[in-house]
């Protein structure tokens, strides 16, 4: 699949203000992070979609982090490329209020590596 390159959800130009494009695996990635920008039940169009902050933001880590985990397993699950999350490395940076995911997924189109932050 072909799409759209999007960074910090702009649209990336080139010099000549022709719009980037991108595919897989990095199509893949970006879809993975665009679901995880998202907060579950914002997107009025599907009030499923994204990734839960309710689980994650105000919850103590390491203490929390099985419900962290399960609340990006739920991400992966909306993307229907993915047959199976091989990884999930998650860490949480107390300084910058983040945490950051590294993922890798087997997908239709092989396995692909990712990663991505969200603040808490």
């Amino acid at each position: 699949m072909k799409t759209f390159k999007l960074e910090n959800g702009d649209l990336v130009y080139d010099i000549s203000q022709n719009i980037h494009t991108v595919q897989a695996p990095d199509e893949i990635i970006q879809s993975i992070r665009l679901l995880i920008s998202i907060n579950r039940g914002e997107w009025f169009l599907n009030t499923e979609y994204g990734l839960d902050y309710s689980a994650i933001q105000g919850v103590k880590w390491p203490a929390h982090e099985d419900r962290i985990r399960d609340a990006f397993m739920e991400v992966f699950r909306l993307e229907k490329r993915i047959r199976e999350v091989l990884s999930l490395d998650l860490e949480y940076v107390r300084e910058e209020r983040l945490i950051k995911a590294v993922f890798v997924v087997n997908t239709h189109e092989g396995v692909v590596t990712g990663e991505t932050e969200v603040g808490v």
